[in-house]
């Protein structure tokens, strides 16, 4: 959730955002990163989007706090059903689990763009997850240590080791601000 986004007024997820901007006002994180499943709000994003107030808003809130380095994360590959029953349905015909596989056709190259001019706009840094874990021949399903670490465990939430093979490929082996992630603005 935004901390202005249209459904705030009706979700429970504001309270809690609010008192995370609370927390970073007070232990001043080095770097904050946002990450949301973008694509779960919107399905056609040619004509704009409506949570961009609320993102610039979230960003402007991070900046007064005196965060200086905001990343924002666009949309990971979104799977249908799931990465698990796409993997196992590729599994069941070859008998081997997939490298990569093409996700469900969803707009994360528009959404990528207007993140992208959204957070630049505001002084933040845009990196894609879609770009970094996809290409031509689809995208990765599993981390590189092990084809059994799957990277997300149901149509996009990463799971331990997919969080950790996506942040170390967006900000390499490098861990951001002191190590810790101190707090995160949870999803819409």
């Amino acid at each position: 959730m935004l901390l202005s986004s249209p459904a705030a007024a009706a979700c429970p997820c504001l309270a809690g955002n609010q008192a995370i901007i609370q927390k970073i006002r007070e232990t001043k994180p080095k770097t904050v990163v946002l990450y949301a499943a973008w694509l779960n709000y919107l399905d056609d994003w040619s004509a704009g989007w409506p949570y961009e107030k609320a993102l610039r808003d979230t960003l402007r809130e991070l900046k007064a706090a005196g965060i200086e380095d905001v990343k924002v994360l666009g949309p990971a590959p979104y799977w249908k059903p799931n990465l698990p029953i796409s993997a196992s349905k590729y599994w069941t015909l070859n008998r081997s689990l997939p490298d990569r596989l093409f996700p469900s056709d969803r707009p994360h190259k528009t959404a990528d763009e207007i993140l992208k001019r959204v957070a630049e706009e505001e002084g933040a840094t845009f990196l894609s997850v879609y770009d970094a874990l996809c290409d031509k021949r689809g995208c990765a399903v599993h981390t590189q240590a092990s084809a059994e670490e799957l990277i997300s465990w149901d149509y996009g939430h990463f799971t331990w080791q997919g969080a950790e093979y996506v942040s170390d490929m967006l900000f390499g082996n490098r861990r951001i601000g002191n190590g810790s992630l101190g707090a995160t603005l949870s999803s819409f």
